[in-house]
């Protein structure tokens, strides 16, 4: 009793569902095409729809008790270089719950009762923050309702490793926390350049990350964020859920304030 929380200035950790699915089989090479061709997620229609069926202000209240800011396009932030303000506008219609909607995007994909998206849930404990397996049951149960089938698979971190680098993962969504800089989050979850496996990878994305990493001068790498945040956005390249914040308990007697990090 008495103490109370600070909380940080600055947004850092998130959390999103990770789509593994999408991988070129040539780096080098774009035009042979992906690995796992006939994968439901390599349609974004469908990433869309999956989306759109997680009731994101529910989850917020029932796992950080309201804490968390919903997240318009993952990594990237008012904060943060490259933010596009109609971001908040167009997220209602792109990523907004709508379970009508996103149903209606499974039947424009071609799935119906005798046809459903079978997308497997990676059942892996998230040490940055507790109750990650039952956040991920209640997505499953939000897929249900739309007409989706998915699969829950407990697998070890070692076993999560190994397929990742082998790049097996064809239809699979796993929960992602990371605190990490706008350049390396969409390095590591959006591109193939630092870790294979982590994401989605897409041509056009690849073209632009590049272009980034190559341009030094702070006013022109700007307007590069921002397309490649409205690609990311467009492309629905994974489920962007919440920041969360960092909290400190302090005694507010000797702490008056902090401010961190």
């Amino acid at each position: 009793q008495g103490f109370s929380a600070i909380r940080g200035r600055v947004p850092g950790l998130r959390v999103f569902l990770a789509y593994h699915c999408c991988y070129l089989k040539d780096l080098d090479d774009p035009a042979k095409g992906y690995l796992h061709p006939d994968s439901p997620m390599m349609d974004p229609r469908v990433r869309k729809a999956l989306s759109k069926a997680v009731e994101r202000e529910a989850l917020n209240k029932a796992f950080f008790a309201g804490k968390g800011e919903i997240m318009q396009v993952n990594h990237f932030h008012p904060s943060r270089p490259g933010w596009d303000p109609a971001w908040e506008k167009r997220y209602q219609e792109e990523y907004g719950y709508d379970p009508e909607r996103a149903k209606a995007i499974l039947r424009e994909a071609g799935y119906g009762a005798d046809r459903a998206p079978r997308p497997t849930i990676i059942m892996q404990p998230n040490a940055l923050f507790s109750g990650s397996d039952d956040l991920l049951e209640a997505i499953a149960g939000y897929w249900r309702a739309i007409g989706a089938a998915p699969e829950l698979a407990q697998l070890t971190n070692v076993q999560v490793a190994d397929q990742r680098r082998q790049l097996r993962f064809n239809n699979h969504v796993s929960l992602t926390a990371t605190s990490a800089h706008l350049f390396i989050g969409v390095g590591i979850y959006n591109t193939p350049f630092s870790s294979r496996g982590s994401g989605t990878e897409d041509v056009a994305i690849n073209a632009i990350y590049n272009q980034v990493k190559t341009t030094l001068d702070d006013q022109k790498q700007e307007p590069l964020w921002r397309k490649l945040g409205e690609g990311i956005f467009q492309r629905q390249m994974d489920v962007p859920l919440f920041w969360l914040p960092a909290e400190a308990v302090v005694n507010p007697s000797i702490v008056r304030d902090w401010v961190y990090p």
